[in-house]
């Protein structure tokens, strides 16, 4: 396992174009750019990359908005928790194996 950190959104593209990451945690705002922003361009360039985006923002609107900028999950920081994240991660992996032909 590789992690890697990027501070601002030119960051993101780079390192997410040159290493194909399966996931990525996303702030919904980055010094250059924005999370969901940054969302659509990686996936509509790896649909395949799982992004969750972790926001200090808890509202039905910017839970949407994720979701429709191809965002698989949606944490608020206020209420993350290890469990929460390791759920959230082995759904997406489970996820992933079943659609793919292949199971734990």
């Amino acid at each position: 396992m590789v992690i890697e950190e990027a501070s601002e959104g030119r960051e993101v593209i780079q390192k997410a174009g040159a290493s194909q990451p399966q996931l990525i945690f996303m702030d919904i705002r980055l010094p250059d750019d924005y999370g969901l922003h940054l969302t659509k361009r990686i996936k509509a360039g790896n649909p395949d990359t799982k992004i969750i985006i972790m926001t200090g923002y808890d509202s039905m609107e910017y839970r949407e908005a994720a979701i429709g900028c191809g965002a698989n999950g949606y944490i608020a920081k206020d209420s993350l928790n290890k469990g929460q994240v390791e759920t959230l991660i082995k759904s997406l992996v489970e996820y992933s194996f079943e659609h793919k032909g292949h199971h734990f």
